[in-house]
C-alpha cells in the first residue's frame, strides 16, 4: 500500500492560491519587491475570526491582561492548582486549547493561556518567535506556581528559544513543533510558490533586523539548552511541520519521551485523544 502521508495535499484558501499564482510572475518581473513582500508575509501572521464555541469558551474563562512593549496582550485562565501555560502557534490563537483545557482542569491544574502579539484579541500586525518569548516569559514570572510549559507549533519552538534564554520551565511538551530551519524556510516558500532566494532574503532581513542568524534561533539550535523532562508529541499526517522533526528533538534529547501520532494532523493533536490523554498523564507521572 502507498504510505498515506505522501498522498496528503495541505489545504490552501483563496487568498493563498491567489498569491500562489501571482508571486513567481512578480519574483520574476520585479525581484526586490518580490523578495520585500515575501518577508513581510513572514512575520505577519493571519488572523482568522472566532467561532461561537470559542466565544463561548473565552466567556467561560477568566480574563486578564499584560503589556509588553506598549501593546496589551489578552490573556485567559480557569481552574485551580498549579498552572500549566498553553501556547499557540503561528497565525493560531488561545482557543486553540478549549478541547485540553477541561482536562488540565479536570486533573488539577489551572490551565493559562493567552494570545500572542498580532494574534487572536491582542492588537498588533506583525510578530516574531522573540515577541512569542518575550510573553512567555512573563507569564512565567508572573506565576509562581507554574508545573509545566505547553507549546504547538512556533510555540514549541518559541518555549525552547525562552528556555535557551534562561527561563525556567519545570516541563515542558511541545506538540507539532517546526525543528529544522530549513523545513521551515522550504515550507514558507512552496506556500508563495517562489524560488530559493526567498529563504536568503529571509535569512539576510533577520540578520540586519535582529543582528542574530535565523538557524540559530530554531528549535534544532535552542533545543540543546532545554534540560527540564520534555514530552514531544508529532501527528504522522502533518504537512505544516514535518515529523522528521520529532526525531530530530530525540537525537538531541535521548531521554525525552516522544510519541508519533498515525492519523493525525498539526491540529487535530490539539482536539483528540490520544494526544489529550497522554498530555495529563505524562503530567501526572512528573516526579
Amino acid at each position: 500500500m502507498d504510505d498515506p502521508q505522501k498522498a496528503i495535499v495541505r489545504p490552501t484558501s483563496s487568498l493563498e492560491n491567489l498569491i500562489q499564482a501571482v508571486f513567481p510572475i512578480m519574483e520574476k518581473i520585479m525581484p526586490s519587491v518580490a523578495r520585500n513582500f515575501a518577508v513581510t508575509l513572514f512575520i505577519r501572521p493571519f488572523r482568522f475570526p472566532y467561532k461561537p464555541e470559542e466565544e463561548q469558551f473565552m466567556e467561560t474563562c477568566e480574563r486578564f491582561k499584560f503589556t509588553i512593549g506598549g501593546v496589551e496582550h489578552h490573556g485567559f485562565k480557569k481552574g485551580s492548582g498549579p498552572a500549566v501555560l498553553c501556547v499557540h502557534g503561528w497565525s493560531g490563537r488561545s482557543t486553540q486549547f478549549r478541547f485540553m483545557a477541561p482536562k488540565l482542569i479536570e486533573a488539577g491544574y489551572t490551565f493559562v493561556t493567552f494570545d500572542a502579539l498580532a494574534h487572536g484579541r491582542t492588537e498588533g500586525k506583525k510578530a516574531t518567535l522573540f515577541d512569542f518569548a518575550q510573553a512567555i516569559k512573563h507569564l512565567l514570572s508572573a506565576h509562581n506556581d507554574v508545573r509545566a510549559v505547553i507549546g504547538h507549533s512556533l510555540g514549541a519552538a518559541s518555549v525552547s528559544y525562552a528556555i535557551s534564554e534562561g527561563a525556567h520551565v519545570p516541563a515542558f511538551i511541545a506538540m507539532g513543533a517546526p525543528v529544522v530551519g530549513e523545513d521551515i524556510l522550504n515550507e514558507f516558500c512552496n506556500r508563495l510558490n517562489g524560488s530559493p532566494k526567498i529563504k536568503d532574503a529571509i535569512r539576510a532581513r533577520s540578520r540586519e533586523e535582529f543582528g542574530i542568524m535565523f538557524d540559530e534561533v530554531v528549535m534544532e539550535k535552542t533545543f540543546s539548552k532545554v534540560t527540564c523532562p520534555v514530552l514531544g508529541i508529532h501527528g504522522k499526517l502533518d504537512v505544516d511541520a514535518p515529523p522528521h522533526g520529532l526525531d530530530v528533538l530525540k537525537q538531541i534529547r535521548p531521554d525525552m519521551d516522544t510519541l508519533l501520532l498515525p492519523n493525525m494532523g498539526h491540529r487535530r493533536i490539539l482536539k483528540e485523544d490520544p494526544a489529550l490523554a497522554l498530555v495529563v498523564n505524562w503530567l501526572r507521572d512528573l516526579k
